[in-house]
């Protein structure tokens, strides 16, 4: 049998499954699988579960992701709340799981719901456009 993309869509969803149950078990977080690269032979994929912490007000688990979103996400023109939600460009689902600021081009990091293979990036005009609030910058 062939890797083929809808084999690495649906492993992507199944994965990401898994990796939220192995998290909250291990009070951890997981922003699921990062990209996912294949070829007829193999899929490879890089795993990243993180130590959390609780924030004293509202006694939620923090993710080291929503953490640097929070402190960072003013700076681009990107509201605190946005993070973790979900957003549509073009007719897809995507749900916004961070902020790389080495990359002021394109910081903004999203996954599609229902998961394709790979993560994507867009720019914060992108972001505030999807959540209606667009002005740019």
């Amino acid at each position: 049998m062939n890797v083929t993309k809808e084999t690495c869509k649906n492993v992507r969803v199944d994965i990401d499954k898994a990796l939220e149950k192995i998290a909250k078990k291990y009070k951890l977080s997981s922003p699921g699988i990062g990209t996912v690269r294949f070829d007829p032979n193999s899929l490879r994929f890089t795993v990243k579960l993180a130590a959390t912490k609780i924030d004293a007000k509202s006694g939620k688990v923090v993710s080291a992701e929503a953490n640097s979103y929070k402190e960072n996400c003013t700076r681009f023109g990107l509201k605190k709340t946005w993070f973790g939600r979900d957003f549509i460009i073009k007719g897809r689902r995507f749900k916004l799981t961070g902020l790389k600021t080495s990359r002021p081009k394109f910081p903004v990091e999203a996954v599609e719901v229902g998961g394709r293979c790979g993560g994507f990036k867009f720019t914060p005009d992108t972001i505030r456009f999807a959540f209606g609030e667009y002005t740019k910058r």
